[in-house]
């Protein structure tokens, strides 16, 4: 599956690795984790104008339910628009 949507940031600081806006896409089993990506080495901080953000996963074949979503780990705001789910 690919993920993608247009991000925009202001004043965003999360620390770390985890810290920023970012995309969300989860597979799961029953209501346990099997596979995600959420943009961790590539999370938006600071003030940004409109970034075009894709994200993909491949879904485990046990996997019975697929979460998408963005968010945002910090102080700060996130804009989303034109949000975009693809199989492939």
């Amino acid at each position: 599956m690919r993920l993608t949507a247009w991000l925009r940031t202001r004043g965003v600081t999360g620390s770390g690795t985890g810290g920023g806006a970012v995309l969300t896409l989860q597979a799961m089993q029953s209501g346990a984790l099997l596979a995600h990506e959420h943009m961790a080495a590539t999370p938006l901080k600071g003030t940004t104008d409109w970034t075009r953000c894709e994200i993909t996963l491949a879904i485990p074949r046990p996997a019975d339910q697929v979460e998408i979503g963005a968010m945002l780990h910090g102080p700060g705001t996130m804009w989303l628009d034109d949000v975009e789910l693809a199989v492939e």
